[in-house]
C-alpha cells in the first residue's frame, strides 16, 4: 500500500495527467460540438460517433500514462533508489499496474459521465436518450476495460524498452490508430482493439458485430488474453532484469 500511495502522491506533481485525460474526454467535445450545430441530434448517431473516435484516444492515453508512469523513475533518477533499498521490483510494477488502472478506469468513467451529460440535453430538445445510454453502458464497459488492461501492458512494455517519454508517446499515437486500422475486417477480433470496439457498438446495433458471434467472441477473448499476457509478462522481464549496472 505504501508504494501505491507513493505512486498517487507522483500523479500530483505530474503535470501530463492533464493532456491525458484531455485526450481521452477529446471524442467528447467534438461529439458535443457537432450536436449542438446540427449534425448529429439523435443521441444514438453523438455516441457511435464518439465511440469511433474514443477507440482511438483512449487507448493513446492509457498507453501514454503507462509508459510514462515507468518512465518516471529513470527520468526522476529514482530507480535505482528503490533498488538500494530493497524495495522488489516486482512490488514496484504492481503499484504501478494499479495506479495507472485505477486512473484509467477514472478517466473512462470521465468520459461516459459527460457522454451521458451531453445526450441527456439533446434529449431535452426532444430526443429520447435513456434507453439508447442504458444499452450502450455494458458495451462502454466491456470495451473500456479491455483497453485499459490490453493498453496498460503495452504501455509497459514501450516504456521499459525506451525509458524515453518522447518515444512511448510517439508510439501511443501508432498503437491507438493502428488498434482500429481493420476495425471494419470481418477478422478484427483477432486485434483486441477493434474487437473492443466491436463489443460496445454491438450493444446499440447488434448487426455491427460479427457474422460468426460464437466464434469471434472466443477467438476474441483468446487473442485478448493472449495479448495481455505477452506484453505484461516481456515488460516484467525486462523491468525486473534491469541493466548490468542496476543489477
Amino acid at each position: 500500500m505504501r508504494l501505491v500511495f507513493n505512486e498517487i502522491c507522483k500523479l500530483k506533481r505530474d503535470n501530463s495527467l492533464i493532456f491525458i485525460l484531455a485526450l481521452t474526454l477529446l471524442p467528447i467535445i467534438t461529439g458535443a460540438a457537432g450536436a449542438f450545430i446540427g449534425e448529429r441530434k439523435s443521441a444514438s448517431n453523438l455516441i457511435f460517433f464518439v465511440n469511433n473516435q474514443f477507440a482511438i484516444f483512449f487507448p493513446m492515453a492509457v498507453v501514454m500514462l503507462a509508459g510514462s508512469k515507468v518512465c518516471q523513475e529513470w527520468r526522476d533518477g529514482t530507480y535505482l533508489t528503490w533498488v538500494t533499498h530493497g524495495i522488489p521490483r516486482t512490488k514496484l510494477l504492481a503499484s504501478k499496474a494499479i495506479v495507472c488502472a485505477g486512473v484509467s478506469a477514472f478517466m473512462a468513467l470521465t468520459a461516459l459521465a459527460l457522454l451521458t451529460f451531453v445526450c441527456l440535453i439533446l434529449s431535452a430538445e426532444g430526443t429520447e436518450s435513456f434507453p439508447v445510454i442504458a444499452a450502450f453502458v455494458p458495451g462502454f464497459a466491456a470495451e473500456s476495460l479491455s483497453i485499459i488492461i490490453t493498453s496498460t501492458a503495452m504501455g509497459f512494455l514501450i516504456g521499459v524498452l525506451s525509458r524515453n517519454q518522447l518515444i512511448v508517446s510517439a508510439a501511443a499515437v501508432v498503437y491507438g490508430f493502428a488498434s482500429c486500422l481493420f476495425i471494419g475486417a470481418d477478422w478484427s477480433f483477432i486485434i483486441p482493439g477493434s474487437f473492443a470496439y466491436r463489443i460496445a457498438t454491438s450493444s446499440l446495433d447488434p448487426l455491427t458485430y460479427y457474422s460468426s458471434p460464437l466464434t469471434a467472441t472466443f477467438i476474441g477473448v483468446f487473442a485478448t488474453a493472449t495479448s495481455v499476457t505477452v506484453f505484461a509478462t516481456v515488460a516484467a522481464a525486462i523491468f525486473l532484469k534491469g541493466r548490468k549496472i542496476e543489477r
